[in-house]
């Protein structure tokens, strides 16, 4: 399973690489870490908590006869939209 996480934690900082710049140094703190917290997530030694998505900004319609739809991660979801 090692190769799995050297191979997946590649994949993630090439991904964080392509679209920040990053100096030798942070590559390389970066590469700690990832491994480190999927390591972490294998063992079972770190849990993930889910939260809801913070609001970036405020979407505006063109067309005033559009309606926007938001929908929720939380188990209440399969009532329906919020």
């Amino acid at each position: 399973m090692a190769t799995d996480l050297r191979e997946l934690t590649a994949d993630i900082v090439i991904a964080h690489a392509n679209m920040n710049e990053l100096s030798s140094d942070d590559l390389l703190k970066e590469l700690k870490a990832v491994y480190a917290t999927l390591q972490g997530l294998e063992k079972g030694e770190i849990e993930i908590s889910i939260s809801h998505p913070k609001k970036r900004g405020t979407l505006r319609l063109s067309n005033p006869n559009l309606q926007r739809v938001t929908t929720s991660t939380s188990p209440d979801s399969a009532n329906g939209p919020c």
